[in-house]
């Protein structure tokens, strides 16, 4: 995409308001570490995009919602260190 991402991973006490960037941000939700790294809750997708196929990962479906793109791709790259320690 171009953009550069810097996660940060935190712990936030529940009750807790968010203000999001409508321009950035269409919805807030959250979803259980349990059932994203669940395998049996990703799948991998391709598309054609810029002249090419690209593959990518989707973390489907929690309630209605959808994990992909930037977001699936951080959740992967947290797994992965969190399986490291």
């Amino acid at each position: 995409s171009g953009f550069s991402v810097v996660p940060v991973v935190g712990l936030v006490k529940p009750p807790y308001s968010l203000t999001l960037d409508e321009f950035e941000v269409a919805e807030a939700f959250e979803v259980p570490l349990s059932f994203l790294f669940d395998p049996a809750n990703k799948r991998r997708e391709e598309a054609f995009w810029r002249g090419e196929i690209r593959s990518y990962d989707i973390y489907a479906d929690y309630d209605g919602h959808m994990v992909w793109g930037a977001t699936a791709r951080i959740v992967g790259r947290l797994q992965e260190v969190l399986l490291r320690l």
